[in-house]
């Protein structure tokens, strides 16, 4: 396949195109003032909508009910996750015999995240149910009422993901 130089007129066509591109995206860069053209310019009322916004369905989802498992690498299932307007609960399957007083529990979940969040305002409470031998029935979780979804979403997911860790090293005991 032959491929034939450009034209003297393609190259300045190129080069002007280019120059144009790229005063309107960083005029202050190159010194050259972008060009205004009837069909750029857009009036102060018909402003073109920012990216985030076109975003914002996403948010708007009904993300007050959340479900989901927790399980470990090899596809064993671990606990069930249900998060409910304020509440996370994560109910551990009882015969799989996690204990709370293990160092996962003890040294990792309760003063690295879920103290810290409670510190920082980001949850308001949580609860340990386990059987008299010690072992993990469920974790409850209460969030602040008055969450925007997304900040409640986000912390939800930050939270399944330390309890994950947490259960899978219990796991492995």
């Amino acid at each position: 396949m032959e491929t034939t130089p450009p034209t003297e007129v393609t190259v300045q066509g190129f080069l002007s195109d280019l120059e144009t591109t790229i005063s309107t995206i960083f005029p202050k860069a190159t010194g050259i003032p972008p060009r205004r053209d009837s069909a750029t310019t857009t009036s102060p009322r018909q402003s073109v909508p920012h990216p985030v916004q076109a975003d914002r369905s996403y948010r708007q989802q009904n993300t007050s009910e959340i479900e989901s498992t927790i399980s470990t690498r090899e596809g064993e299932t671990l606990a069930q996750v249900s998060f409910q307007e304020t509440t996370l609960t994560v109910s551990i399957f009882e015969e799989l015999k996690l204990r709370y007083d293990y160092a996962p529990v003890q040294h990792f979940l309760i003063p690295r995240v879920l103290d810290a969040m409670r510190s920082f305002g980001e949850l308001q409470s949580y609860d340990f149910d386990f059987t008299k031998d010690g072992y993990l029935i469920e974790i409850s979780i209460e969030f602040p009422s008055g969450l925007p979804k997304v900040t409640a979403v986000k912390r939800v997911k930050r939270l399944v993901g330390a309890i994950s860790w947490t259960l899978r090293a219990l796991s492995e005991r």
